[in-house]
């Protein structure tokens, strides 16, 4: 979601520092991600494609929805190259 609208307003606080604020606009940058959250970005991308089971109706909701859209995606995209293969 890099980019989007929600990105662009959070702000990250380290202990100790202020949030930085971009100088022309006064509205607060966001940070890059840290290792942290692309370590729970890999993570779930290994969870959703190792098929393991588990109850999506407990924990957080936007954690199921990521865990069941990416075999949707993975899917639909091997569907697609099936179909431009068949083609020809």
């Amino acid at each position: 979601m890099n980019g989007s609208l929600l990105d662009r307003n959070r702000i990250s606080l380290s202990p100790g520092r202020a949030p930085s604020r971009c100088s022309r606009c006064r509205i607060a940058s966001a940070r890059p991600a840290s290792r942290a959250s692309l370590r729970s970005a890999l993570w779930a991308v290994r969870e959703s494609l190792a098929g393991s089971h588990r109850d999506y109706t407990e924990g957080p909701i936007g954690q199921a929805i990521l865990l069941l859209a990416i075999p949707m995606v993975l899917e639909l995209a091997l569907e697609s190259v099936f179909a431009v293969v068949d083609v020809f």
